[in-house]
């Protein structure tokens, strides 16, 4: 049959014979379509779109609905491999993911029952950390043999390329096929689990507290001593002083992703969790597994598209049901056998699937081989009506000679003798497949194929027979030329992965900033775009978005799993932590990304609080049957209507609330002197207090700037160190000046003599320092401000950061009737933190009664996460008071960082107790610095009085501020180590621990005494102080 045969365009298409119709479909095929070569533009144009579109599409959908991509690929990935593997008879696959998907599936179902058992948890991160450490060593495995087999390791054992090709291929699929399995379905259960953790109750309210002796995570005791079981089981306790079976916590953390504690979500320093550097996640393997979900789920629907559409437009070729029929009923018949000939000729050619014999005895003839290597079955075979099918008579024969014909002989040994020109002795061994001019050995049960020669079928073309297609190109040479360069470029690929992770010395030169163009962060526009998007009611309102809302988000969800919290803030980002601002982020690597920094252990977090997937959309509250926190960004409460619970916005909307938080923080101070200051004056002035702040300042610090820091506490203090320390600043060789009006840095916390000391250090870091002066007046100069000073010296600059304390945002106070402490300022609360009925504060805004020291104002970041954390344990009905003191520290360079808790004012009577440096710490320091002093005493007490006897130091001489203060300037001592006792009325009542470590339970504890102290130096040595780091440490672990 001529396949390009016209057919008759008047003739119905029902009436066309399946010949005619299908010669009509190829020769509309091939009027649009020539062949993989010149592949028609619009196949081109259709792939290009489909995938562009896609990957829209799918960016776009885990972007806003990351929960239902994430679902949804789950389900793709665990589905769409298993239906392939079926229609291919990939039986080793099906095997597998049949083991995995039972056990798999049972471990879910237990995971998800109500309520949990308490062998459950340890089932789960089992099982998931089992799938986690196989996956992980397969994939490995796999490309240790990729890689064997790029150098030609395969060849010393006499193996072939493609088999340890194929077998590594194989270990890095199951590896990552598995690996992002397990990883997802981990996270779901571990996220089913959390909801219902030291409940018993279906609806989730908690009936008992966190026992010491219970593990939050499996509910089971913990068995840390001997007991009747006889087992002693490891335990492990976070930062927040809770403790778990370790198993159970490093389950959480590491099959789960989990990044909180179970109990009190407080977050947990993951590196910490693995026991070695093979169990931590890894780039190119989390990489690598996000890829997988690509490969496996989504690449076969998006073909498939394209594959569809370029059918519909008739531009790739499909086997229509004729063509199916004569495929799989084994025809014997002419006609029938050219059809399949024909049809397999065209589709392998267009899918570049032609398979040859690379040995010297192969046909090369195109249809015999297509025949003989895709259907050996079918022509092995007796077709339905009970004839042998026969391979001669693909092309018509005329009376040949047997010289001038090729013969093809196909091995048919398992068939009855069959009959023809090439049958012989059956004792002679079968003949394999051969070509050649000459006629062939006749074998034992083989039929012939006699194709004509070129010149035979150039008659047959003339006189009107059919003919064959032209043989195909003879099969090119194995080339190892692919695998040269698969070597280089996974070669290539992994040292450009080690560089971009900064394995190599040098990293990369930060790209210059344009400080002439807006910064496009500053486009952000409040969330949601209109107040009617917001819910009309919530059980919990939190009024701002700083860590005191977060702290009592976390808490409200422990004791009220589902609870639905609406939080409303003024500023355009999401929920972050304000300390790096002023240090951490200054000393940035490079190579680390925008707002993100190195924690003291080496880890690397992100100053936001929680991703941007964490928190749900606002309309979306009210509807949500797990609960979750929404987050109003650019909105504002004006007034509280506290008797009918109402907040209202400055545009007039009203939100219902059945319990609210108020912790709107503190703003920055001004001086007078800058706010009347003209426009262009005002432009060079920075209040330093949000993550906008912290960008400008970053991105407007030219090359030979020169800043300069008003105040002297602890905001300008670590502004002023970081500044002049800071990598970036040092490059641009950044002037810093900071002046202030005390005696020293840090005088409202420190004693004068150590005030005096710290300043001294501040200036061997380069900070130039002007204590005791003040900016009388300031005007613009050219392009820089000049300062004057009260001295009328002049200072000019470029910039100017103000730092001189903040108060407490109280305006709402004064709209919803709530009473503001006149002394201390802030919302007036009790001891539970409650303002009125229903309505609490806490953080910077909260003026609380202690217990234990009275009425207080605090502005520290753990001030902010206990009073947050308590407020919310309030909200849901605990009841509890005030009684956890909050710590705060600082860091001023290398030689400086303290700790403290307490009441801390220098206008108290200190007693400090400082030891001597060892003769090791001494060569150090004397090496890394010439002008450092050694001390002279083996342990340095000094005590500022103000007049007021201690008890313990009747004998020692009173001595005033000046006298001290010029004794440490003129003498050799440094404060390199100690301790800072607070007293009021000869009780301690505070402590700073300088340059001591791990050492706050043990301040705290002497804090909780309240009492007098005979001999404070006594008591110092519970810090010991004069103990090696090493040593420390090691008894702070045990």
């Amino acid at each position: 049959m001529n396949l390009h045969e016209p057919v008759d365009p008047n003739k119905p298409f029902d009436d066309l014979t399946p010949e005619e119709k299908m010669r009509l479909e190829h020769i509309k095929m091939y009027e649009k379509h020539k062949g993989h070569e010149s592949m028609h533009m619009e196949m081109v144009v259709i792939l290009l779109v489909t995938l562009i579109i896609a990957q829209v599409v799918l960016v776009e959908w885990k972007k806003r609905h990351y929960r239902s991509y994430s679902l949804m690929t789950l389900l793709a990935l665990w589905i769409i491999p298993f239906v392939l593997s079926l229609r291919s008879q990939f039986w080793r696959f099906i095997f597998f993911w049949l083991i995995f998907s039972c056990i798999t599936g049972l471990v879910m179902r237990k995971a998800m029952r109500k309520p949990i058992s308490g062998t459950t948890p340890r089932l789960v991160y089992k099982w998931f950390y089992f799938i986690y450490k196989l996956s992980y060593g397969l994939g490995i495995i796999g490309y240790i043999v990729m890689m064997f087999t790029f150098f030609g390791v395969n060849f010393i054992f006499n193996q072939p390329p493609h088999t340890w090709m194929d077998v590594g291929l194989l270990l890095v699929f199951y590896g990552l096929y598995y690996g992002v399995l397990g990883r997802d379905i981990s996270e779901i259960c571990a996220d089913k689990m959390a909801c219902h953790v030291g409940y018993y109750t279906p609806k989730g309210i908690p009936t008992r507290h966190l026992e010491r002796n219970v593990c939050a995570v499996c509910g089971n005791q913990l068995l840390t001593d001997v007991n009747e079981s006889g087992v002693i089981e490891n335990t492990y306790k976070l930062t927040c002083d809770h403790v778990f079976h370790e198993f159970c916590i490093r389950g959480w953390c590491i099959v789960g992703k989990k990044q909180t504690c179970p109990y009190c979500k407080e977050k947990v320093d993951l590196k910490k969790m693995f026991c070695n550097p093979w169990e931590r996640p890894h780039v190119l393997y989390g990489q690598l597994l996000d890829w997988i979900r690509w490969l496996v789920a989504w690449q076969p629907l998006i073909l498939f598209i394209s594959r569809f559409a370029n059918q519909q437009r008739t531009l790739q070729p499909s086997l229509n049901q004729h063509e199916l029929d004569v495929l799989q009923s084994g025809c014997h018949t002419k006609q029938h056998l050219v059809l399949i000939v024909q049809s397999l000729a065209i589709i392998a050619s267009q899918q570049h699937h032609l398979v040859t014999e690379q040995r010297s005895h192969v046909v090369e003839h195109f249809e015999a081989e297509i025949l003989i290597y895709l259907f050996p079955g079918t022509f092995g075979r007796h077709t339905a009506s009970g004839h042998r099918t026969h391979l001669t008579g693909l092309c018509p024969q005329p009376h040949l000679e047997p010289t001038s014909v090729t013969d093809v002989s196909i091995d048919q040994s398992t068939n009855n003798p069959p009959s023809g020109p090439s049958l012989k002795d059956r004792s002679q061994p079968p003949v394999q497949l051969t070509a050649g001019t000459t006629p062939v050995a006749e074998t034992t049960k083989s039929h012939s194929i006699v194709v004509p020669s070129a010149a035979e079928q150039k008659s047959l073309s003339a006189k009107g027979g059919p003919t064959c297609p032209p043989p195909p190109p003879p099969p090119p040479k194995q080339s190892y030329t692919g695998y040269i360069l698969g070597a280089i470029a996974l070669t290539a690929g992994g040292v450009g992965l080690a560089y971009y992770n900064g394995l190599f010395d040098g990293p990369p030169t930060p790209t210059p900033i344009d400080t002439s163009k807006e910064d496009p962060k500053r486009k952000k526009q409040p969330y949601p775009a209109s107040s009617k998007d917001l819910p009309k009611h919530v059980p919990y309102l939190l009024i701002g978005g700083g860590t005191a809302s977060i702290a009592a988000f976390r808490s409200i969800r422990v004791h009220d799993p589902k609870a639905k919290v609406l939080m409303i803030t003024n500023e355009l980002e999401m929920p972050y932590m304000r300390p790096p601002l002023s240090k951490e982020l200054w000393f940035n690597p490079a190579e680390t990304e925008p707002l993100k920094f190195r924690q003291w252990n080496g880890s690397e977090r992100s100053i936001f609080y929680e991703p941007n997937d964490y928190y749900i959309d606002p309309n979306k509250l009210p509807d949500a049957p797990n609960g979750g926190v929404a987050v109003a960004r650019g909105y504002e409460v004006h007034r509280l209507d506290v008797v009918n619970r109402k907040a209202i916005l400055t545009d007039g909307t009203e939100i219902t609330y059945d319990k609210c938080l108020i912790a709107t923080g503190a703003r920055p101070k001004n001086l007078p002197i800058f706010e009347s200051a003209p426009r262009a004056v005002r432009d060079r002035v920075t209040l330093f207090k949000s993550v906008h702040d912290f960008e400008q300042l970053s991105d407007q610090l030219a090359d030979g700037s020169r800043v300069a820091i008003i105040g002297g506490g602890f905001l300008g203090s670590e502004l002023a160190c970081a500044l002049s320390k800071s990598e970036q600043t040092r490059k641009k060789r950044v002037e810093v000046f900071q002046l202030f009006h005390e005696g020293g840095n840090m005088a409202k916390v420190l004693p004068a003599y150590l005030s005096s000391w710290t300043t001294e250090r501040l200036r061997d870091e380069g900070v130039k320092v002007w204590p005791k002066t003040q900016v009388k007046a300031v005007e613009m100069q050219g392009t820089m401000l000049k300062l004057t000073l009260v001295d009328d010296s002049v200072l000019l600059v470029d910039r100017v950061i103000v730092a001189v304390g903040s108060e407490p945002n109280t305006d709402l106070a004064k709209t919803s009737g709530l009473e503001v402490d006149s002394q201390n300022g802030g919302f007036l609360v009790d001891a539970e933190l409650r303002a009125r009925s229903n309505v609490f504060v806490a953080g910077d805004a909260a003026c609380f009664y202690d217990t234990k020291f009275g009425r207080r104002r605090v502005e520290h970041h753990d001030h902010a996460i206990v009073s947050g954390r308590l407020a919310g344990e309030n909200m849901v009905g605990l009841n509890k008071p005030y009684t956890h003191q909050s710590m705060f520290w600082s860091d001023l360079g290398p030689r400086i960082s303290y700790e403290a808790i307490g009441l801390i004012d220098s206008s108290l009577p200190t007693v400090a107790v400082f030891a001597k440096r060892t003769a090791e710490e001494v060569a150090r320091t004397v090496a890394g610095n010439d002008s450092e002093k050694l001390q002279a005493a083996n342990a340095n007490v000094s005590v500022d009085m103000k007049n007021v006897p201690v008890a313990g130091e009747q004998q020692q001489k009173q001595q005033t501020e000046e006298e001290l203060v010029k004794k440490v300037e003129e003498s050799e001592d440094s404060f390199d180590k100690g301790v800072i006792f607070y007293l009021r009325d000869k009780k301690v009542v505070g402590l700073v621990l300088w340059n001591v470590f791990n050492r706050m339970g043990t301040a705290r504890k002497i804090l909780d005494q309240h009492t007098e102290y005979d001999d404070l130096n006594e008591v110092a040595k519970l810090f010991n102080l004069h103990e090696r780091p090493a040593e420390n440490a090691e008894n702070e672990a045990e």
